[in-house]
């Protein structure tokens, strides 16, 4: 079954493209200029435990069910205050400081287990609750004007960030 969602952003209609959904995997792509950014994962169900609650400090959570989701961009992005660089990457929850969450991009694309010698880039996300629950996790991306955003939901937790293209150097 193949699907497109649309959802609307500060007014604007936004079109989550090609969101495939074949069994239990999840797929999202979009065009961010001329360029492809693309995420893929397996979707499990939060089940009766929160996980993502149950991650402590400085502890890591697959996205994913038996192996980690990937993302792809075939350009390098901007987020927040970090980089990264074109490529493959596994993509893992990382709960920090305070309730701070960030995103790990792996260059490990095989291993159900997370080991830090693989990071490339750990960027920040945002955090927030809802108390509508998203039983199975989903990883969405969208575009708005000249940016990206990553959507993450699973249980009542809600995670974001934006991506830009850097400016061409002349």
């Amino acid at each position: 079954m193949r699907a497109v969602f649309s959802l609307g952003l500060s007014g604007t209609l936004l079109i989550l493209a090609s969101c495939g959904m074949l069994g239990d995997t999840g797929s999202s792509e979009i065009k961010l200029e001329e360029f492809t950014v693309t995420t893929a994962f397996e979707t499990p169900a939060m089940g009766p435990t929160d996980r993502v609650a149950a991650v402590r400090e400085g502890r890591v959570l697959k996205l994913g069910d038996e192996k980690p989701a990937t993302f792809i961009s075939d350009t390098n992005l901007l987020s927040g205050p970090g980089y990264l660089y074109q490529g493959e990457y596994s993509i893992w929850l990382q709960r920090g400081l305070k309730d701070k969450w960030s995103v790990i991009y792996s260059r490990d694309l095989e291993s159900t287990e997370y080991t830090e010698d693989y990071d490339s880039s750990i960027l920040p996300l945002k955090h927030t609750q809802d108390e509508s629950l998203n039983e199975d996790l989903s990883i969405y991306l969208t575009t708005q004007d000249d940016r990206a955003l990553m959507l993450i939901s699973w249980g009542e937790h809600r995670f974001s960030t934006e991506f830009t293209v850097p400016p061409a150097k002349e």
